[in-house]
């Protein structure tokens, strides 16, 4: 069993790679800029979310086209992402639905580890499973969980960051965030919408030439992540889990995580 020093390092080890992931600190376009000054704003030719009419961003400097997709996604009201990156714990796979001003939910896994995340503001529900919690937090609280989800406020330290992952504004802006030289790339499309390319020498960043310019894939160029934005505007159902199915953290042997 871990003590609760290993513990302690574990569980960081865990959710700072899902933090990490949520605040972009390693994000799959490194190595992109754009300009700083007035953001962007839509042609008038990019009516709706998918739109069929073209959106003139083909055209356009490539810094110009950062700034637009950038713009374009904050004012969304929800996306699921869904992909992988890497980390230095190995890759972190996500699949996200995330609402602007709410919260989120989905799976986060890095290193074997998979945790479940509901995050309605200012409450947070996470659910790993048994082996996580023995190893991260001790076999008495593992047992006190028994399978069931931990509740706990997004300002509680312990369990704060986990918020950062259904922060929409924060995973976004994470996502996206540049750092060097951009240029335009080839056109092509992403599950059938058109799209021009922008790369740096880390990767590409595929915006939608049609409709409203939204991001809709990252691609590493080393093939080792790739995060695919999808379902812009969509209902989402954010619903927390059945009450007999969870506990309190401050119910927990010795307040939950050591």
């Amino acid at each position: 069993m871990a003590t609760n020093g290993t513990g302690a390092r574990a569980r960081r080890r865990v959710l700072a790679a899902v933090v990490a992931l949520a605040l972009g600190a390693a994000p799959l376009l490194a190595g992109c800029t754009s300009e700083e000054g007035t953001p962007a704003t839509a042609t008038a030719s990019a009516t709706g979310v998918a739109g069929g009419q073209p959106n003139g961003v083909a055209e356009l400097e490539p810094d110009r086209i950062l700034d637009l997709a950038t713009k374009a996604a904050l004012e969304r009201t929800s996306v699921a992402i869904t992909g992988d990156a890497p980390s230095g714990d190995g890759p972190v796979s996500l699949d996200l639905e995330l609402v602007r001003d709410t919260g989120g939910q989905g799976t986060v896994s890095n290193a074997g580890q998979a945790i479940d995340v509901v995050v309605i503001s200012p409450d947070a529900w996470i659910s790993a499973d048994r082996e996580f919690w023995a190893a991260t937090a001790g076999e008495a609280v593992a047992d006190a969980i028994d399978g069931r989800w931990v509740q706990a406020s997004t300002t509680d330290p312990d369990y704060a960051g986990v918020a950062g992952l259904a922060d929409y504004q924060q995973v976004l802006k994470g996502l996206l965030s540049p750092a060097g030289d951009v240029a335009k790339g080839e056109l092509g499309e992403v599950d059938g919408r058109p799209a021009i390319a922008l790369t740096s020498s880390a990767g590409e960043l595929w915006v939608a030439t049609t409709g409203l310019p939204l991001p809709l894939q990252i691609t590493r160029q080393d093939g080792q992540g790739t995060v695919t934005f999808a379902d812009w505007d969509a209902d989402v159902d954010l619903a927390p889990p059945p009450a007999a199915d969870v506990v309190s953290a401050d119910a927990l042997p010795g307040g939950g995580l050591p």
